[in-house]
């Protein structure tokens, strides 16, 4: 343990105190001790070198001093002091030569354990064994000159410095040791704090980079999903327009047929009738068909668009030679401004396809002898096609939804006529595919504007 500093600090104290009282500095004199007490310090002073020597070599070899011998060694040193302290000098003077035996059975314990360590291979065995040496030759040395065996000089206390010199020495290069190994221990802490920061750092880039990923196969997965969902939602809004809206003029037709089948002798205003319907709901048909077929394959993302110089007017003209007949019917008056030199770059059936939506929805939604607008002008590069009626408007909560592509709205004309409720949806893919753009402007019960720009061809 790191407690023999400590104890060393003790012993270099009490020697300090032992050369002191045997060169009598005048600062004992000082103290004005009497004789008893001066004798009880020098007793003390000598007595308590055993225990710290035994907690000293015990705390820097714990492993090779027997803990027996320990407690034991502790308790007659512990038996000495209590002596010196409770007795009269009559009695403990007669210790000394018991406590030098002692100390000398101590120093070989010391001995025993120093040696132990030196096979075991303990830093500074040999030098602790040679300090021990030479306290034990002075130890004995003192012993035998008390009990009058030989004649010579006391030279534990002399002993005792050289062995805390020798101890000092250990000490000092001990420290030394641990600092060299606590600044190379701080190296390899730093090295490995290094090598665990570029672990970090790189596992932190891995687990960011799987991050990542993963956060992109989510990102596909959820948008799959909602591609899947889409999907089973355009195919069920499929099977309910063709088993509804298509299915509906077929079977007018059919029924048509078969009346002028079986009534030969049907009038001919009946027939013109009959004819009339037939050929309206073979237009709504044809124009529904033709829209499910262009909203299919923008939903595959086939939708692809050829871009060509196309003349604006001739498109319009087309387109209103295809509803002329609904025209009619509902006495609406369509006034065309479309100035004949404007041509766009764009896919021309698909640009027919929006006119022509666009044109039938104004037709579908105005009442009868009401006004259909179409005009045209040229502004920053592009030409803007505004198509305006005089029809019912389209109220605020419908028309957020018009072109949003998951909402599915669907409204009777004026005559009851029936939509897919796909067509403006339609238009805004088609002009978008052409690099246009689509807007509607529309109050309930004041009529409907529809503009779109297509880049202009010089």
């Amino acid at each position: 343990t790191e407690h023999y500093r400590l104890y060393f600090s003790l012993l270099c104290f009490l020697m300090a105190l032992r050369v002191m009282m045997i060169v009598e500095l005048p600062l004992i004199d000082m103290l004005n001790l009497n004789g008893l007490t001066l004798a009880r310090l020098d007793y003390l002073n000598i007595y308590f070198f055993a225990p710290f020597f035994i907690l000293m070599i015990r705390s820097i070899f714990p492993i090779e001093f027997p803990n027996l011998v320990y407690r034991i060694s502790m308790w007659i040193s512990s038996v000495f002091i209590a002596i010196v302290v409770f007795t009269p000098i009559s009695f403990f003077s007669f210790t000394f030569p018991y406590f030098f035996g002692f100390f000398l059975l101590v120093s070989m314990i010391f001995l025993y354990v120093i040696i132990m360590a030196w096979i075991r291979g303990r830093s500074h065995a040999p030098a602790y064994t040679l300090g021990l040496l030479i306290l034990f030759f002075g130890t004995l040395n003192d012993m035998l000159n008390e009990i009058e065996v030989i004649e010579t000089f006391y030279v534990v206390h002399y002993t005792m410095f050289v062995y805390l010199l020798v101890y000092a020495y250990i000490f000092a290069d001990k420290s030394n040791y641990l600092q060299k190994k606590a600044q190379k221990l701080t190296e390899e802490v730093s090295q490995v704090k290094n090598h665990l920061e570029d672990l970090v750092e790189e596992r932190t880039t891995e687990l960011q980079s799987m991050s990542t990923e993963l956060e992109r196969q989510k990102l596909k997965l959820e948008s799959t999903n909602r591609d899947l969902v889409e999907a089973m939602n355009s195919r069920n809004r499929l099977f309910a327009i063709i088993g509804h809206d298509v299915r509906g003029p077929i079977g007018y037709n059919l029924q048509a047929l078969e009346m002028l089948i079986d009534n030969p002798d049907i009038s001919e205003k009946e027939r013109k009738e009959l004819l009339k319907m037939m050929a309206s709901s073979s237009e709504v048909t044809y124009n529904l068909l033709d829209n499910l077929l262009v909203w299919g394959r923008s939903q595959t993302g086939k939708l692809k668009a050829t871009l060509v110089r196309v003349k604006l007017k001739d498109l319009i003209d087309e387109s209103l030679e295809l509803i002329n007949i609904g025209l009619k019917e509902k006495h609406l008056k369509v006034e065309v401004y479309v100035n004949e030199q404007h041509y766009v770059e764009a896919d021309r059936d698909q640009l027919y396809i929006v006119i022509r939506n666009l044109v039938s929805n104004a037709m579908k939604f105005t009442p009868e002898k009401g006004s259909i607008y179409i005009s045209s002008k040229k502004y920053n590069g592009e030409v803007i096609i505004s198509i305006r009626d005089t029809g019912i408007g389209i109220p605020d909560g419908i028309l957020n939804k018009l072109l949003d592509s998951k909402s599915h709205v669907s409204t009777n004309g004026t005559r009851g006529e029936k939509g897919s409720g796909l067509g403006l949806k339609i238009c805004q893919e088609i002009v978008q595919s052409n690099n246009g753009w689509m807007r509607i402007e529309s109050s309930s019960g004041e009529g409907t504007t529809i503009s779109f720009g297509i880049k202009a061809s010089d």
